[in-house]
């Protein structure tokens, strides 16, 4: 009975310090560097704003997506492995570097009907993880024309 109420007591203190870590969200974006990988891939290090309002550090251990062009897949985004951990420290929002491959799903669409930026959006999932605690951030419909104008080649 005591191992019971001592497991209770444990696990009700670690959920109650990591109550509000569904409130963690992408607040925004910027391009730090992009490099031309293929003709049809580019590497781009992407800085995200990140508000983490828990007192719990946060590793982002993945991300995928895809950008899209007038709704249809226009490129997929992956992470690529990183060397060092990409952390979101605790408290107010702070800054995360993540290296993202874009590979092109077509091509020769680029070339067929151009590219109007504001047509392009981004859905894009980051799985970020805190010790047991696993959590996804999803950014839907982001207007990805804003990203595209930021890279210099």
């Amino acid at each position: 009975m005591k191992k019971i109420l001592f497991i209770l007591l444990a696990a009700s203190i670690i959920m109650g310090g990591c109550a509000n870590y569904r409130n963690i969200e992408v607040v925004g974006a910027d391009v730090a560097s992009v490099s031309v990988v293929s003709l049809n891939a580019v590497q781009i290090v992407v800085k995200l704003k990140v508000d983490n309002p828990t007192n719990a550090t946060f590793e982002i251990v993945g991300a995928d997506g895809s950008i899209k062009k007038s709704g249809n897949e226009f490129a997929v985004v992956s992470q690529v492995a990183a060397q060092q951990k990409c952390t979101i420290p605790p408290g107010s929002p702070s800054v995360a570097e993540i290296a993202l491959r874009v590979e092109l799903t077509d091509p020769f669409s680029v070339f067929a009907g151009g590219i109007k930026l504001d047509q392009l959006t981004a859905d894009v999932v980051i799985k970020v993880k805190q010790g047991a605690l696993t959590r996804k951030l999803k950014v839907k419909d982001m207007p990805a024309g804003d990203l595209v104008k930021q890279i210099k080649f």
